[in-house]
Formats: C-alpha cells, sequence, structure tokens
C-alpha cells in the first residue's frame, strides 16, 4: 500500500467537508420546514421556494428554501434567512467571515 499522511488527511477532509454540507442542508431545509407550520399565516403568504448557497468553513452549503410574502412590510422576506440573520445577498457565513478577518 503506497499512501501518504498528507493524501489520507486530504482525502479525510474532503469526505469530512461533502458530509458537513450534506447534514447542514438538511438540518437548514428542516428549520425551513418548522418555520413553515409555525409561520403568521395573516401575515405571511407562502410563495415559491428558492436555492441558496452559502460559503461555509467547511464548505459551500446548496439548499432549497422558501420565499413569503410579507402583509406587513410589503416585501418578500425569507423566514429562514431572518431566524439564521443572514443578510438577502449575503453568501458567506458569519463564522468564515470572522475566519477570514483574523
Amino acid at each position: 500500500m503506497d499512501v501518504s499522511f498528507r493524501e489520507l488527511e486530504s482525502f479525510l477532509f474532503g469526505k469530512l467537508q461533502e458530509l458537513f454540507a450534506q447534514t447542514m442542508q438538511e438540518v437548514l431545509e428542516h428549520l425551513d420546514a418548522m418555520l413553515l407550520v409555525s409561520q403568521d399565516q395573516a401575515r405571511y403568504e407562502v410563495k415559491e421556494p428558492r436555492e441558496r448557497t452559502v460559503d461555509t468553513l467547511l464548505g459551500t452549503v446548496t439548499l432549497k428554501h422558501r420565499y413569503y410574502w410579507d402583509r406587513e412590510q410589503g416585501e418578500h422576506t425569507a423566514l429562514l434567512d431572518q431566524q439564521l440573520g443572514l443578510e438577502k445577498a449575503e453568501r458567506v457565513s458569519p463564522g468564515l467571515t470572522v475566519a477570514a478577518v483574523m
């Protein structure tokens, strides 16, 4: 067998990134589903789901989440983004932002 520690480390880190992205996607989509059933139906009208991509500490995560029409504010919003404190056009996670600054 001809494998170096560096190759093994790189391979396992790649697998960890894949697992992280998949798990993060599943968790975020589950949170989005929970928000769907708990949101104020008089205030929010469910619109089409949209895809969102966020670069994180361990790689890129792409998910589908719901958009709503906010009848009080007169604008479209994503409740998941609000819950997580993500700006509409923000593509970099808060953790990755902090790491990049350091």
